[in-house]
């Protein structure tokens, strides 16, 4: 075994960790585990192949957490950063 369970580990736990942070800024501030988030954008910053691929995790997870509607461009990469994970 590769490691590898799903075929798309990566893909699934970087979506994971920018849903978690941004439920916790959607949380209220007194409920909000403030160390925890910093530590899980140090995690999916290094996962990350850069900062446009991050930005689109965070509109993702917004969208999927409030509605926020993404825009044409941001779905299409979106769905080639989905592709091109092994």
């Amino acid at each position: 075994m590769d490691g590898n369970l799903t075929g798309r580990d990566g893909l699934i736990i970087k979506q994971a960790l920018a849903l978690a942070i941004e439920a916790i800024d959607l949380a209220p501030p007194e409920r909000q585990p403030l160390s925890n988030q910093e530590d899980m954008r140090v995690l999916l910053m290094t996962m990350c192949s850069g900062p446009f691929e991050l930005t689109l995790l965070t509109k993702e997870a917004r969208h999927t957490l409030t509605g926020e509607r993404l825009s044409e461009a941001d779905l299409e990469a979106l769905n080639k950063f989905r592709e091109a994970e092994p």
